[in-house]
């Protein structure tokens, strides 16, 4: 007997089916493993090159913008296919949180290295930086990405319902029959 998942035509998924069902399962914790990963690498990175003398800061600031950029990148793929707000928001907010985690972690565990009194400034700056800086900017980039995609790349061809993809074509009833959408609004329908 065959045990290949099928989807609703009785035929067995595309592998992009199965990449959509996965990354739909396991958008939080992969999220999270990204940012895992990235700080983990940069601490790698830190430990293993000395920048040259007097390249300090621009290495430090360099070194930063890059790790911030490949995590939110990363973050924001798992977005796809950006049609959704409530997904941009969630994997924000789990991103955001782990980076302040990742930041509480980070000072608490160099506190030797800091003057003494610094920790008790630098602890709540750098937890609610990384929390509040992070999160705005990763929400503000992936929901932007899903306003890009849904205004320009609809989801459904024209003439169709965009919330479920119903065809409407002789419709007059001014509600989808599929999912009860009104489509007196002109965003209710793509195209029409």
């Amino acid at each position: 007997m065959d045990d290949t998942p099928r989807n609703r035509a009785g035929n067995a998924p595309t592998l992009l089916a199965v990449f959509e069902g996965f990354i739909d399962r396991y958008r939080i914790p992969l999220s999270i493993a990204i940012c895992v990963v990235v700080r983990m690498l940069r601490f790698v990175l830190d430990r293993t090159y000395i920048p040259p003398t007097g390249a300090t800061t621009a290495y430090l600031m360099t070194v930063s913008t890059v790790q911030v950029a490949i995590q939110l990148l990363a973050v924001a793929a798992l977005c796809w296919p950006w049609t959704e707000y409530r997904v941009a928001r969630s994997l924000a907010f789990a991103s955001a949180t782990t980076v302040a985690t990742l930041a509480l972690i980070s000072v608490i565990l160099s506190a030797r290295y800091m003057p003494p009194g610094a920790i008790y400034w630098y602890l709540p700056l750098a937890v609610v930086f990384g929390f509040a800086a992070y999160g705005a900017v990763s929400l503000a980039l992936m929901s932007g990405m899903v306003y890009v995609r849904m205004r320009f790349w609809p989801r459904y061809p024209p003439g169709h319902c965009v919330q479920c993809g119903y065809d409407l074509t002789g419709n007059v009833s001014g509600t989808c029959p599929e999912c009860g959408t009104s489509l007196t609004n002109k965003d209710s329908i793509d195209g029409n």
